[in-house]
């Protein structure tokens, strides 16, 4: 039983999520903080970190997992505040990601989309080089194109196949 809430107790999402960011285990340590509801301690990670000039594209691609994961499960409330406290946690947030961030929110917002997809084919370069691309454009083009724009996630040709059979 989950208790109250839908995804458990939120508390031990945050210490699950603390406790792999201690062991340097950031990309698995995204979701516990998302599913405890706990942006400014997402961001507090990140923004101490990533504090070196050079750490700025990991620092950006953890900050566009975290707003990925917020939307996936309908919490934009969070993914919004993610977004504003790392703003004004981080001094160099003119970069290439933090926009998309920004842009992705605002899409959501409303029914844009054509938008959202000229905003996801605009960074699948900036994808490329990251260790968890498929998670992100997963969910980009899975639950958050679902629920906010109603797209139909892709489905596996041999999937598509075996259904018709069936």
């Amino acid at each position: 039983s989950c208790g109250t809430r839908e995804m458990g107790d939120a508390q031990l999402h945050v210490r699950h999520g603390e406790g792999l960011w201690a062991c340097q285990q950031y990309k698995k340590a995204i979701y516990p903080f998302v599913a405890g509801e706990a942006p400014e301690s997402l961001c507090s990670k990140i923004s101490t970190t990533f504090t070196k000039q050079g750490d700025t594209p990991l620092r950006d691609q953890y900050l566009t997992t975290g707003v990925c994961h917020f939307l996936a499960i309908e919490n934009m409330r969070d993914a919004n505040k993610l977004f504003t406290e790392f703003k004004k946690a981080n001094k160099n947030t003119d970069t290439k990601m933090v926009r998309f961030c920004d842009q992705l929110l605002q899409c959501c917002r409303r029914d844009a989309t054509d938008l959202f997809k000229d905003l996801v084919n605009s960074i699948l370069k900036e994808l490329q080089g990251w260790s968890d691309k498929e998670t992100v454009y997963n969910l980009l083009m899975g639950p958050i194109g679902q629920k906010y724009f109603q797209i139909p996630p892709r489905v596996n040709p041999m999937m598509q196949m075996m259904q018709q059979l069936l």
